[in-house]
């Protein structure tokens, strides 16, 4: 025999049911937690968190490029490698700024868990998708009864310190940059800069060929001259002991006539020139790398230069 399905609830009932639920669901996060009950020091730990969250997030966000599928993808510029080559009689260790791009999990800062579903997120204003937990937490303050606001203010502090890790693993790609900057400055005894004073030249070979020359050559974290699209998109290339990267694009003079190919390389610097001893050598280091930075010093002791 078939059962008749239960009247529908009313709107107050079934309103009264999901309250319920949602509160069922945040005691038993708190009995899971060893909830203590304690809402004073919930708020100030949770006040602590989000100041501490918003101060890195107003340093990485700046560096977003674009979100993805596979997560957010964040842009550096720095000096990532020392090369190594050898110009006749001389061995020179130069660097120049590079641009690298890396991928990031940011979803605990778009999605709050199921169980502080009972409220309905706020949405920054200032940065697409992002949720405002300050607004958020506030909000919890004025609308949930201690019954549920205790649950629910402990599964909030768990989440906002998830947010805090995931800030803090751009934060700290994003300050290695300035690592290789203080080794460089250590090590060499520079103090390199990633921009420059605008001068910038444009002269043509007896190929036919043009070249991006001055003080201030095609850093790697803007447009190419020629094509405007991101220079890191253009192909590598190596030419007469520098590398250049190679427009697709073909260019023209002034006159509007077609010239062979564009070239372009960022600001290089001679961190330290010595004396070649014996054969020729070239090699790169990867200032990323711990090892790659030690094999570097050993060469600079060994050349004693």
């Amino acid at each position: 025999i078939k059962m008749a399905d239960p009247p529908p609830l009313g709107s107050s009932e079934y309103i009264y049911q999901m309250r319920e639920k949602a509160v069922k669901e945040l005691r038993q996060y708190g009995r899971h937690r060893g909830n203590s009950g304690d809402i004073e020091l919930s708020i100030r730990s949770i006040r602590a968190i989000l100041a501490t969250n918003e101060e890195i997030f107003d340093r990485v966000i700046e560096h977003l490029k674009y979100d993805s599928v596979h997560g957010s993808v964040f842009w550096r510029v720095g000096f990532e490698v020392v090369r190594v080559q050898q110009i006749q009689s001389k061995v020179h260790f130069i660097t120049h700024p590079e641009s690298s791009d890396m991928t990031f999990d940011l979803t605990p800062l778009k999605l709050a868990p199921g169980a502080l579903g009972v409220l309905q997120p706020i949405y920054r204003c200032d940065v697409e998708s992002i949720i405002d937990y300050e607004s958020f937490f506030e909000r919890s303050l004025g609308l949930l009864h201690n019954d549920a606001l205790v649950p629910f203010l402990l599964r909030l502090k768990d989440h906002l310190e998830l947010i805090q890790v995931c800030l803090g693993e751009v934060d700290d790609w994003l300050l290695d940059a300035q690592s290789n900057n203080d080794f460089l400055k250590t090590t060499f005894g520079v103090d390199l800069e990633t921009c420059h004073d605008g001068n910038i030249e444009v002269y043509m070979s007896l190929t036919g060929d043009a070249y991006a020359a001055g003080d201030g050559r095609c850093l790697a974290n803007e447009s190419c001259m020629n094509c405007k699209t991101p220079f890191t998109w253009h192909t590598l290339a190596f030419i007469n002991g520098y590398y250049y990267r190679q427009c697709s694009c073909q260019p023209q003079n002034s006159n509007g006539d077609a010239m062979r190919t564009f070239y372009c390389y960022p600001t290089h610097k001679v961190l330290k020139e010595c004396d070649a001893v014996g054969g020729k050598f070239e090699a790169v280091f990867n200032l990323d790398n711990e090892q790659s930075k030690a094999r570097l010093m050993k060469l600079l002791e060994f050349m004693s230069c």
